[in-house]
């Protein structure tokens, strides 16, 4: 007897371990329950300076795994450039890869080869065949890479290619078309400033809920972790495992002061057009004598991928803009502003966002201050109404008036404590200023004498002030200075300031960044950098200060690698005889000395002693819409 109850048992656990077994092979060969659960498909393209981030992010999947309620499949492009780590079991290869995230390890599905990730077609592909592959209930989409706003998506790094904007709707499209799926539940941008208006309405068609950043993204990107709910429950829905990933995300990157992320109902994405329309009629006919108010807006609203080298996205915040307007200008643009509220309130469905971005509403949209709009942007599909706003406003620049300083020279009053500088104004010049800043720096002699040029290097810029008749700013003659240790290096560097609130400031400090090997600004691969902190101006308080690099056109953080230099650079002008003439020459110049990237950089302020002949320039700017104005240059040694 005891022995036909000991092969009854013996015979149940073998056909338990035969289920199990069967179970396995089933969601490792895609034969999951198509009828519920989610499956989570990511497209990674790696293939750039972005891959030592992709490694923490890959691990993150594998902690959750794939189980009967999820599967997380994965396509990666590497470029083994940035690093060969392994992806947990998975030796390191440049082939492009697709994995499904088991617990605690991964397997290898498919190695497709070196494709080229960053066409329309390669993600069409890899959306139909993990959708035809992992049947689920639910489906969300995640797009890890490089963002560009409305430029698109994506930089794989050997071929050079971008997924534009038309490429992203083309390859969602035809995935889902091939796959037989109407529409994903979620998809989710792990990229910068993917959260736009532009964006949305391109991708409306294809996706219930959209999760994007208004602002760059920190390196460390999501956390994976977060898509535990929906392992757990197979019935879990799309807005509470987004809320999952968006407060997963503002955890991990808790130290960072510039975060955004914004869980958007695509589905109401009619209430803000029919906002925009609003402000298209009323607005875009009297655009003659609103530019000027609409510009100065513009310029204090809260901008994302901006950086002191001239570089910008031009991506500005909708609400933020339409606040600003309002608070100027109740008579024509309060109803405006409250019916986007409204309208923004009913389709940012959740966001998170640090103090420093406090008056992010969560959507973007694309407002260069001054220029004609690209052919691409014209191309662009369902944006009618703020590109005729848009476009009305450029076409006031041409004929905008131009605002003049009066003869008068520049006035310095010199304090032991600061300097005060102010440009007399011509009559009704004020009325057309957008804009107003101090540059500062020093006047170096021609070396050797006899030379004909001279040098006028500037270390920093900041906002000025301006009423009826007068522009004014201060500066209390101080430098910012990079320090280092082991060795002693020290070097004053170019300071920007942009206030962000009352409460917030941005100090970017621009950088060339030289990657191994590069011996100085003049070799292969160099990029430009920005060290970008901020803080609270009236405490002095740092809420964030990170490294950002610009490659491509693409913006994002920089995690320098070992033997990599940061060289200090600084504004010239070369042949100028102290602002008598027009510069032979101006630009952003390498300083002589180079800091160890991978190394902690401190930052303090001094204030330069003068050498002889040496003197402080400065230069007092108006400019009104169109970026066009006047300065006025000063040069001694007070």
């Amino acid at each position: 007897m005891r022995t036909d109850n000991a092969f009854a048992i013996r015979l149940r656990q073998l056909r338990l371990g035969v289920a199990v077994i069967f179970a396995a092979l089933l969601l490792s060969c895609g034969g999951s329950d198509s009828s519920k659960g989610w499956t989570v498909l990511v497209y990674m393209v790696a293939d750039n300076n972005l891959e030592p981030f992709a490694l923490p992010n890959l691990n993150q999947m594998a902690q959750v795994g794939s189980s009967g309620n999820l599967r997380i499949v994965v396509e990666v492009d590497r470029s083994l450039k940035y690093s060969t780590d392994p992806i947990g079991n998975i030796r390191a290869s440049a082939t492009t890869k697709r994995l499904l995230a088991q617990t605690g390890s991964f397997q290898e599905i498919q190695d497709l080869g070196k494709i080229d990730t960053g066409t329309a077609p390669a993600l069409a592909d890899f959306i139909q065949w993990g959708i035809k592959t992992y049947p689920a209930a639910n489906y969300a989409l995640v797009l890890w890479d490089h963002g560009g706003a409305w430029k698109g998506f994506g930089l794989a790094e050997t071929s050079g290619h971008l997924i534009s904007l038309a490429g992203l709707t083309q390859g969602i499209r035809d995935g889902l078309a091939a796959a037989k799926v109407p529409k994903l539940q979620i998809l989710g941008f792990d990229a910068c400033l993917m959260s736009t208006f532009e964006v949305m309405e391109a991708l409306k068609p294809f996706a219930s809920y959209l999760i994007a950043s208004e602002e760059v993204e920190p390196g460390a990107g999501w956390d994976y972790r977060k898509l535990q709910p929906a392992r757990d429950n197979a019935a879990v829905d799309a807005v509470a495992l987004s809320k999952s990933i968006i407060d997963g995300y503002a955890a991990l990157n808790a130290q960072d002061g510039r975060l955004t992320m914004a869980l958007t109902s695509v589905d109401a994405l009619q209430a803000v057009e029919g906002a925009l329309t609003h402000l298209d009629q009323q607005i875009t006919p009297r655009m003659n004598t609103l530019a000027v108010q609409i510009g100065r807006a513009r310029a204090a609203s809260l901008e994302f991928g901006k950086d002191p080298s001239g570089h910008s996205y031009n991506m500005i915040d909708l609400g933020d803009m339409l606040g600003r307007l309002a608070q100027a200008d109740a008579t024509d643009f309060a109803a405006l502003r409250d019916e986007l509220k409204t309208a923004l309130d009913r389709t940012i469905v959740y966001q998170i966002k640090s103090p420093a971005m406090s008056v992010a509403t969560g959507m973007s949209v694309f407002f260069p201050p001054n220029g004609t709009l690209a052919q691409e942007y014209t191309s662009l599909q369902g944006v009618t109404s703020w590109r005729n706003f848009l476009s009305a406003y450029l076409a006031q620049g041409p004929s905008a008036v131009v605002p003049k300083f009066t003869t008068a020279a520049l006035n310095v009053m010199s304090t032991p404590n600061e300097l005060t500088v102010s440009g007399q104004l011509m009559p009704g010049a004020a009325n057309s200023i957008a804009t107003t800043t101090l540059t500062f720096g020093y006047s170096f002699p021609p070396n050797p004498p006899s030379s004909p040029e001279d040098e006028i290097d500037f270390y920093g810029d900041r906002p000025a002030t301006f009423n009826q008749t007068t522009v004014t700013a201060t500066w209390n003659r101080s430098l910012a200075r990079f320090n280092q240790t082991s060795p002693s290096t020290q070097a004053f560097v170019y300071l920007s300031i942009e206030p962000r609130s009352s409460t917030v400031a941005a100090a970017s400090i621009p950088l060339a960044y030289l990657p191994p090997g590069a011996a100085n600004c003049s070799s292969t691969g160099v990029g430009f950098a920005t060290r970008q902190i901020l803080f609270d101006p009236n405490t002095g308080a740092t809420s964030s200060d990170r490294y950002f690099l610009l490659v491509n056109g693409a913006l994002s953080e920089l995690r320098p690698q070992a033997g990599s230099k940061f060289v200090p650079v600084v504004y010239g002008y070369i042949g100028s005889m102290r602002f008598t003439r027009q510069p032979t020459r101006q630009g952003w110049l390498c300083t002589p000395t180079q800091f160890a990237a991978d190394r902690t950089i401190s930052l303090d302020f001094a204030t330069p002693t003068l050498p002889a002949g040496v003197q402080r320039a400065l230069i007092l700017s108006i400019e009104n819409v169109a970026g066009v104005g006047d300065a006025k240059a000063a040069v001694g040694t007070f």
